[in-house]
């Protein structure tokens, strides 16, 4: 993924991180690329770290200091 679909994902992951929040729920952040692996963020309910989720989300899946990776996946997941 490259461009604006890597930034249309990153946003969709932060949407539900952001709906998960406001219901007091845990949520988690996966970034996975093939080559690098995967990059997880758990997200606790009211113990949320900013700074890491804005590493997470500013990284790209390569390891690179921006979002400009080619390839990767990266979603959110909320524990029923």
């Amino acid at each position: 993924m490259a461009g604006d679909k890597i930034h249309t994902a990153k946003a969709l992951a932060l949407a539900l991180a952001w709906i998960a929040r406001h219901q007091r729920r845990w949520c988690g952040l996966c970034a996975y690329s093939g080559d690098s692996g995967e990059r997880l963020l758990p997200l606790p309910p009211g113990r949320w770290d900013e700074g890491k989720l804005m590493d997470w989300l500013t990284r790209s899946s390569d390891g690179g200091p921006r979002s400009t990776s080619r390839s990767g996946r990266c979603l959110a997941f909320t524990p029923t």
